[in-house]
């Protein structure tokens, strides 16, 4: 039964619902609160997904390597002193976050108050759904992004379409809101049942966090990247082009995103676990599957991409009402640039299984640099489209030094293994 859980199957079907939900989601927020609106709520995200990273240290990176144990007191160990170090940071964070909101000339309303809420929710959601992985509790994992990502929407869109009054962002993030709290009192349970709390110290944990910080410290720079990468770019945009553009923008990152989450959640993050042993036992088997998973993630991207284009364009001529926004070289050139960069992020997270770390944050960084630069340049020259073109082009760059760096790793004497 378990196996039959854990499936990719059933991970996939799972996630499948979940973006069907951030579908609907988007749909509702474009036809019933508005395109700037979306673009609005697009800056909310990008900012609350930039908590995890800002504020984790790099400690992530070390996170799922030491909890892949046979032993559930070590892993919970980890765990434990991982999310105490999270609490820490995020109770820094927000006593840096609101008088610098204040100091801005703003109030504290219902939306930051939310957004504070959620940003707790999903960084130390974030930490909880990758030591599920770690344990190859891909299904439980997966569920627990569904319960802060999704299942509330229902609820927010049913509210909007009842009565008016409640077509307005504050509902749908008081939903998010709940959504994480809800998953953060599932999953702490869950992990309760496997002596989370039980205060057990093994060799592995005791001190993780003082232990692991200075190579976790060496790859922050490289997570503060990876979340420029995808993130940073709309606040480029929110500088230089109109708020409609800006929404516009937002509307079909929203479907390309979704191509990524669920190719990076079904196939990309349960290898890494894997990749991590096969790495320390078989350089040659490691190797061969780095090379194997290349092929479907770009097949799955792909057929992924074209099912998400054809649907906006089906909503687009036969569903009104909905009032998609319809521009198909900008939508064409945005999956493009989403299924080349899941083809770099696949060689990324080999160097990540092989603990090469200069060469991971170098890449990641380099990418970063180079991708934000790529869409302030594009913008300039060419507004949104020149934007989206330059950026893909940097994509397919990184994608070809990062495939360089994974042959080099293949071809490295057996003799020297790598860190652990």
């Amino acid at each position: 039964m378990s196996k039959a859980i854990n499936s990719p199957m059933a991970i996939f079907a799972l996630r499948i619902g979940t973006l069907a939900l951030r579908f609907a989601l988007t749909i509702y927020i474009t036809s019933s609160i508005g395109l700037v609106e979306l673009g609005l709520f697009g800056l909310i995200v990008g900012a609350v997904m930039v908590t995890p990273s800002l504020l984790g240290l790099g400690l992530n990176f070390k996170l799922v390597r030491d909890m892949v144990s046979d032993d559930m007191a070590d892993s919970m160990g980890v765990l434990r002193h991982r999310l105490l170090a999270r609490v820490v940071m995020l109770s820094i964070g927000t006593l840096v976050a609101v008088p610098v909101w204040l100091a801005l000339g703003n109030d504290i309303g219902a939306l930051f108050v939310l957004a504070l809420i959620v940003a707790w929710g999903e960084a130390l959601g974030m930490d909880l759904y990758l030591a599920l992985t770690a344990l190859n509790a891909n299904f439980a994992a997966n569920l627990s992004v569904a319960l802060r990502s999704a299942l509330w929407v229902p609820l927010a869109v049913a509210m909007g379409l009842l009565d008016p009054a409640y077509r307005v962002l504050e509902v749908v993030m008081a939903g998010w809101a709940a959504g994480s709290i809800v998953n953060l009192a599932a999953v702490l349970y869950w992990f309760s049942r496997r002596g989370l709390f039980a205060r057990a110290e093994t060799i592995v944990s005791k001190d993780w966090t003082r232990k692991a910080l200075p190579q976790s410290m060496a790859i922050w720079p490289s997570d503060l990247a990876l979340v420029a990468i995808t993130f940073g770019d709309r606040f480029i945009l929110a500088a230089l082009v109109s708020e409609a553009a800006l929404g516009l923008y937002v509307f079909f990152w929203t479907f390309a995103n979704a191509v990524q989450t669920l190719v990076q959640t079904s196939v990309l993050t349960p290898s890494l676990p894997r990749l991590v042993r096969m790495h320390r036992e078989d350089l040659d088997q490691w190797r061969n599957k780095v090379t194997g998973l290349a092929f479907p993630v770009a097949g799955s991207a792909i057929a992924l991409s074209v099912a998400a284009f054809f649907g906006i364009w089906f909503g687009h001529v036969f569903l009104p009402q909905l009032d998609f926004p319809w521009a198909p070289a900008l939508a064409g050139i945005i999956f493009i640039g989403t299924i080349l960069r899941l083809v770099a992020d696949m060689f990324s997270m080999a160097l990540n299984s092989a603990g090469r770390v200069a060469s991971f944050a170098a890449l990641n960084i380099g990418y970063a640099v180079a991708t934000l630069a790529a869409c302030w340049a594009g913008a300039m020259a060419g507004g949104l489209t020149g934007a989206m073109i330059a950026m893909a082009g940097v994509s397919l760059l990184f994608l070809v030094l990062r495939a360089l760096a994974v042959s080099a790793e293949g071809r490295q004497d057996r003799a020297a293994p790598p860190p652990r």
